[in-house]
C-alpha cells in the first residue's frame, strides 16, 4: 500500500478519531469499575458520544 500524501492525511484523521472514540470508551469503562460498576459491553456500544 502505498497512498498518496492526501490519502495520508485522510488515514491519519480517521485513525485519530478511532483512538479517541477508544479511549473514551475505555476511559468511561475503567472508571466504572472504580466506581464499583459493571457496565455490560451491549450497553457500552450504546454509549452516547463514544
Amino acid at each position: 500500500m502505498d497512498p498518496a500524501p492526501a490519502q495520508c492525511i485522510t488515514l491519519a484523521k480517521v485513525f485519530g478519531c478511532a483512538r479517541v472514540v477508544y479511549s473514551d470508551g475505555l476511559r468511561m469503562c475503567l472508571e466504572a469499575d472504580e466506581a464499583g460498576h459493571r457496565i455490560p459491553s451491549e450497553e457500552a456500544d450504546r454509549a452516547p458520544g463514544v
